[in-house]
């Protein structure tokens, strides 16, 4: 296939990942490995920004929507940290599983160079990253296109064979086995806590879980239930928990339908470039 070039690429820099989900940092950091970046990672925003303020990375890569501290307020913190000790503004590319009109503008506010949108591509992160490095953005999310109808938008596949082939293509023979089994786990334990937030009434936490099913989900290509997660999840967030219950309950058989469909990839050992 066309992924000698990617894997060949060396782009030597010390990056940080800050990300809450185990699935995605497992995925972005073999993406930032194959691209010959060192990578350390943080779980939540107030140790990103303590690591960020060791100096030692050359761009950190900042999820938006973590638990605790956020990535929009743990930018802020590192820019008034870098602003405090006279310090040049280090590249700090957001990651967004929201490809919303205002994330962009968000991101700008907060201080972040530019963002790539999730699930992202070994070649979107790699642009970005030469970005950083010339100090150009990207900024690849363009506004969304209004003359686009949602409704002709076909029904997305349980998996997305094309992000498979992508992490088969990064050569590194556990990473795809990993990202399954780490999905499985966070999937299940956001499924059960999701459930409870539901039963106790609690829109801010229901659509938190959401966002990380969807979020965790599109890290191993799983077009459908991050579609019917996203949906849920804005129903929570307008705080119409009604609505996202009953389109919650299409969850558990679609996680059963894709755990199969996961399981029939990973025994599949063969490449189908």
């Amino acid at each position: 296939g066309t992924h000698a070039g990617t894997a060949a690429l060396n782009l030597g820099l010390r990056v940080l990942l800050v990300e809450d989900s185990p699935v995605n940092r497992e995925v972005a950091s073999g993406m930032l490995e194959a691209l010959g970046c060192k990578v350390e990672t943080a779980s939540d925003g107030s140790v990103g920004v303590e690591q960020a303020l060791s100096w030692g990375f050359d761009a950190v890569l900042m999820d938006c929507q973590m638990p605790l501290m956020d990535g929009f307020e743990a930018t802020q913190r590192i820019r008034a940290a870098e602003a405090a000790h006279g310090r040049k503004a280090m590249p700090i590319v957001a990651l967004t599983a929201n490809a919303l009109q205002g994330d962009r503008e968000r991101c700008l506010a907060a201080g972040m160079s530019d963002f790539i949108s999730k699930p992202f591509t070994i070649k979107k992160l790699q642009a970005a990253l030469m970005a950083a490095k010339t100090g150009k953005p990207t900024f690849e999310l363009a506004p969304p296109n209004p003359r686009i109808k949602p409704a002709q938008v076909e029904e997305p596949p349980v998996v997305d064979i094309r992000h498979i082939d992508e992490l088969r293509a990064l050569r590194k023979p556990q990473l795809l086995d990993n990202a399954i089994a780490l999905f499985r786990k966070q999937a299940a334990a956001n499924l059960d806590s999701m459930e409870r937030a539901l039963r106790a009434g609690s829109a801010p936490e229901v659509e938190q879980h959401f966002h990380a099913l969807k979020s965790c989900s599109l890290s191993v290509g799983a077009r459908r239930f991050a579609s019917i997660a996203g949906d849920c999840e804005q129903a929570a967030r307008k705080g119409d928990l009604d609505a996202a219950g009953r389109l919650a309950t299409r969850l558990r058989p679609e996680y059963l339908v894709l755990c199969k469909a996961l399981t029939d990839i990973s025994q599949a050992k063969v490449q189908s470039a």
